[in-house]
């Protein structure tokens, strides 16, 4: 089965002409669809990926996602635009190497995506991953704004929701059990588990368009598409893989 598409800085200069077009998609993920496509390359997106002399964590989020494939031009080009529930769903699914996602039901189990919608593959892989099975409404809300505690809720799960926490010193266990998301509060173990394994602590920007937005944010802050890439960068250079991801 074919991979991701390669990342573009790995091309080289000498690629240049080559990273015009992307690495051929599995069978299954043909086609036009926004969510399992990055169509065409735009150029100065292009210069980003093989100029930026970046890597990994220091690297600014939107780059880091177009250039390893998780991120369409289209949406490259307005980093600053709110990202939804089912963005970060489409990133997560990439990241784990467009899974194909067989035996789809003939009926739709959430009342506001359909079985003819493009997104509905990925919300059934989304569900059987246990990453999220939508809301107690029996709704997916794909178009809800992605919010701090989205965000963070959906990459604990993608981990495969990690049990142990290792806190490195009292203060850090303050800040992450206590500051962010008090005990026994909605998400709490979710958000201990993000400052724990993913967040830098204390907190250190990587850049200067990469503010802590973990701290002073609420859990219902909406998050703009940067910041939501940042974080997935950071779970992918902390080691983590996406539960299901295809080999």
């Amino acid at each position: 089965m074919t991979p991701l598409p390669r990342p573009l800085k790995a091309l080289g200069v000498a690629g240049v002409a080559a990273s015009l077009m992307l690495a051929p998609l599995p069978a299954h993920a043909e086609g036009n669809n926004l969510y399992r496509n990055p169509s065409k390359f735009y150029t100065g997106a292009v210069s980003d990926c093989l100029l930026d002399k970046q890597y990994g964590r220091g690297q600014i989020a939107d780059i880091w996602a177009y250039c390893n494939g998780l991120i369409s031009t289209n949406v490259y080009e307005i980093p600053n635009s709110s990202a939804s529930r089912m963005d970060v769903i489409a990133a997560l699914y990439r990241l784990a190497g467009y899974p194909e996602v067989k035996n789809l039901p003939e009926v739709s189990p959430y009342a506001d995506v359909e079985t003819y919608d493009p997104t509905y593959p990925l919300a059934i892989w989304a569900s059987r991953e246990g990453i999220t099975s939508g809301w107690s409404d029996g709704k997916f809300h794909p178009n809800d704004y992605a919010t701090t505690s989205t965000v963070i809720a959906f990459l604990y799960r993608a981990a495969g929701s990690p049990q142990k926490l290792w806190y490195r010193t009292w203060e850090h266990y303050n800040y992450a059990a206590k500051d962010i998301t008090p005990i026994g509060k909605p998400f709490w173990k979710e958000t201990s588990w993000y400052t724990v394994a993913i967040a830098p602590y204390p907190k250190v920007p990587v850049n200067e368009n990469e503010p802590d937005n973990l701290k002073t944010a609420k859990p219902t802050t909406i998050l703009d598409r940067r910041t939501v890439y940042s974080m997935i960068r950071d779970f992918h250079t902390s080691g983590y893989q996406v539960v299901g991801t295809h080999k």
